[in-house]
């Protein structure tokens, strides 16, 4: 039985509270919660139950990305968890990554940490959303609905929730724009309102500006150093950026850093190996590669120098890779 309601602890537990007197004694019952630690769910059901419950977070929309994250809690019986990811790798042909029973698990909680980083970036260094669309999209090894072209189709609404969960949960800030709450708070939450962080007005994609709040026709960014860049190979493109000169290079070196930081210094807390991580990524949020592929190509010491002079701590991960 797998459990998709609302994404909020009292009603899911009082689901769970009735599917206990109904489903026989060797059903596994799964919820595709997308953040809620799994222990919180199973609060006041029997051992019995918890022994056969797991979190099967399923990626939207499920039949394109390859991402199953399986979640057992402290209570998960290791025959619930082989039964689940048996199951889930031969009869659905998922990609299995086991990640630990933590806020936001691994792909949302790295990957809405970029998403909050971009907005915050973007900000900062003055661009225009398909300015920080292009540069957080293909160009750095990520898939081509990059940041804000990710977020219309996942419900503007459902971003805000997840983030002042996740700030709740965690104790980090996960707080996103005034401008990003108010488009919200207005009833332009993406896709599924006809408007988000863009807009189509007949065959014309228009894009907000966040500056004013008003819509106007989609603009790319071209330069010829950025298509120069945008035409190499991945390797080559991160090699690249790392010199690149102007706000475009500076935003996405900054970017790079701290999302790097973040990764390696949660890497432990969420994951039980690297690939899972990397796996994640690569499969929830179509990367093309994961985010210690990308570390690896920018180089430990482009790392350590960055942290440096971004005055971070250099994380124990890096320390231990040499």
């Amino acid at each position: 039985v797998i459990e998709a309601i609302i994404e909020q602890v009292e009603p899911k537990r009082a689901l769970y509270e009735r599917l206990e007197g109904i489903v026989p004694a060797h059903a596994i019952v799964a919820s595709n919660t997308s953040g809620i630690p799994i222990q919180t769910l199973t609060e006041g059901r029997s051992d019995s139950f918890r022994a056969r419950f797991l979190g099967m977070h399923f990626f939207n929309p499920p039949r394109y990305l390859h991402l199953l994250e399986l979640i057992p809690g402290q209570d998960t019986s290791p025959e619930t968890l082989a039964a689940a990811r048996q199951f889930s790798d031969r009869v659905l042909g998922k990609g299995i990554v086991v990640a630990k029973d933590v806020p936001g698990f691994i792909a949302n909680r790295f990957g809405v940490y970029g998403m909050v980083l971009a907005i915050r970036l973007m900000e900062k260094h003055d661009l225009t959303i398909d300015e920080a669309d292009v540069l957080t999209g293909v160009l750095i090894g990520r898939s081509k609905s990059a940041t804000f072209r990710t977020a219309d189709p996942s419900g503007i609404d459902v971003i805000v929730h997840v983030t002042k969960e996740l700030s709740e949960a965690t104790g980090e800030d996960f707080s996103l724009s005034p401008w990003v709450l108010a488009l919200a708070a207005a009833g332009n939450v993406g896709e599924k309102s006809g408007a988000g962080f863009y807009k189509r007005v007949g065959k014309e994609i228009q894009t907000l500006d966040w500056k004013t709040g008003q819509y106007a026709p989609q603009t790319k960014p071209k330069n010829a150093e950025l298509e120069r860049i945008a035409a190499l190979p991945l390797a080559e493109r991160f090699a690249a950026v790392r010199d690149w000169k102007g706000k475009e290079g500076e935003f996405i070196r900054e970017y790079l850093l701290l999302f790097s930081h973040y990764v390696l210094d949660r890497a432990l807390w969420v994951a039980y190996d690297i690939p899972a991580i990397d796996h994640a990524m690569e499969w929830g949020y179509a990367w093309e590669a994961g985010p210690f592929v990308q570390m690896d190509l920018l180089g430990p010491q482009f790392l350590r120098d960055g942290f440096a002079a971004l005055e971070l701590a250099e994380p124990r991960l890096l320390r231990s890779a040499g």
